[in-house]
């Protein structure tokens, strides 16, 4: 089976070592906190307060910058790295062309999502549009490409929610339904803290008629540790994304504290020993400058760097690393014959 990539298709399994969760080219402007030092150019911003307060900085949620991520991406190289997903959907400001030059530039592979983020980012447009005209429009860019660059889109995501729903989010989620029905691309769908609606999102692509959830990501399962939980989706046959690596020094927009990496790293032991291997997978979701390692982050490389021995120490063989850093990506990543 073969991956659709910026660059065209390859096959899945010589993506090698894929990153299932991030952003190259991204802009997180919308969610700035108001604050009287939001305009401060990245050099001028203090270290300390980019660390305990980057959403205050629009620089630091612009990552528009093809030049630095391609740094960043050949730095992933380096340790290894061979591909990575991108999962700027509309509302945080997709551009598949530049995607298509990092992607050269650094020689990773890139693959795209199509879709739209959280109800917070829908326009006046997509609130009017129907289930089945926007399923149209992601068939559109999964089989065809994009309109202005005809970069075709490998993954459906990541698609947005929030708690409650919202009814363009409910929306958007029946259409990314109907398109993997149509395509068998698979879906990475973006959950509030704590997977808020995790069961009524499964009902919803079932009640559109998806006969299984194995090609369904659900992301950010990480940020609230909560493995009961976890387990209960995974019976349900969706697979489960630790995908905040990384993000373990800033508090979290809710008010707890994030998990270490090392408490990442011992869930997933934990549900390995439990037998969901095959559903796990594992990323950073860097999406702003501050996460980069030009600024002070582990950049897209924490996972092969530092978390190795975290690994290593949790007991977890390199058999079982190869099906979440290799085999398992690819075979979600694999759609087209």
């Amino acid at each position: 089976m073969y991956a659709v990539t910026v660059d065209g298709l390859v096959p899945s399994g010589e993506l090698g070592v894929t990153l299932p969760h991030e952003h190259l080219y991204c802009d997180l402007r919308l969610y700035c906190s108001p604050n009287d030092s939001a305009d401060l150019p990245m050099e001028s911003i203090p270290m300390d307060r980019l660390r305990d307060a980057p959403l205050d900085f629009r620089a630091n949620l612009d990552m528009r910058d093809e030049a630095l991520v391609t740094e960043e991406m050949r730095a992933f190289k380096g340790f290894g790295g061979g591909a990575i997903v991108e999962l700027s959907t509309v509302g945080l400001a997709p551009d598949h062309a530049a995607l298509r030059r990092v992607s050269r530039a650094a020689g990773v592979h890139v693959i795209a999502g199509t879709g739209y983020y959280t109800g917070q980012t829908h326009s006046d447009e997509l609130k009017r549009m129907s289930v089945a005209a926007i399923a149209e429009g992601m068939v559109r860019e999964i089989v065809e490409g994009d309109s202005a660059t005809g970069i075709r889109a490998g993954i459906i995501g990541e698609i947005g929610t929030s708690a409650p729903l919202q009814a363009s989010e409910l929306a958007v989620l029946r259409a990314a339904a109907r398109a993997q029905l149509l395509t068998n691309c698979p879906i990475n769908i973006h959950f509030a803290p704590g997977l808020a609606e995790v069961f009524t999102v499964l009902d919803v692509l079932a009640a559109e008629g998806l006969p299984a959830f194995d090609r369904v990501v659900v992301s950010h399962a990480d940020d609230v540790l909560d493995v009961e939980l976890h387990e209960r989706v995974m019976a349900r046959g969706a697979v489960i994304e630790y995908d905040t690596f990384g993000n373990e020094s800033y508090p979290s927009p809710w008010g707890k504290p994030m998990p270490t990496d090392e408490e990442r790293v011992l869930a997933i032991a934990d549900l390995i020993r439990h037998g969901f291997l095959g559903q796990i997978l594992v990323s950073h979701d860097v999406c702003m400058r501050s996460l980069w390692l030009r600024f002070g982050g582990k950049g897209y490389v924490n996972l092969l760097d530092q978390v190795a021995v975290l690994f290593e120490r949790a007991g977890i063989t390199t058999t079982e690393l190869r099906r979440l850093f290799i085999d398992n990506p690819a075979r979600l990543l694999g759609f087209v014959a």
